[in-house]
């Protein structure tokens, strides 16, 4: 009854997406397989054949290699953020609206993700921090 409500009043819905599988973010290069990511897409697909007045939105993403509960270094940011952009623009192609996180970091009382914004009205912004330079594993100690 609510979908079909929301369907008769136009309305949104949104999922949370984030790579993560068993607790932890997947490493860079397998971030777009995780279950979670993967299904956007087919609940998406679902939502508009069967509600098609309700549009789609991700109402949170985030990514980040550093440890649970740990805000990520600087070093960590710049490795994470080309794949962290990836996530973001392979969302947006079937959501109006992304809420991101990781825009800001505070060590407290959230911890890594307290900060947000929302693409695609921060675009520039993801654009330049995800072309920030990798620092090379050995370098940042890893």
């Amino acid at each position: 009854d609510v979908w079909a409500y929301v369907d008769s009043v136009g309305g949104w819905a949104d999922y949370h997406a984030h790579g993560i599988e068993n607790n932890a973010f997947l490493p860079h290069d397998e971030a777009h397989t995780a279950e979670d990511y993967r299904d956007f897409f087919a609940w998406r697909n679902w939502l508009q054949r069967r509600y098609p007045n309700i549009r789609p939105a991700v109402g949170e993403i985030a990514y980040t290699t550093s440890e649970a509960g740990v805000v990520a270094t600087d070093e960590e940011k710049r490795g994470d953020w080309a794949t962290y952009e990836r996530l973001i623009k392979g969302l947006a192609t079937g959501a109006e609206i992304v809420f991101l996180y990781q825009i800001e970091d505070h060590p407290w009382p959230e911890g890594a993700f307290s900060g947000s914004g929302v693409y695609p009205a921060l675009m520039d912004s993801v654009r330049a921090l995800a072309s920030e330079p990798r620092e090379a594993p050995e370098a940042s100690g890893r």
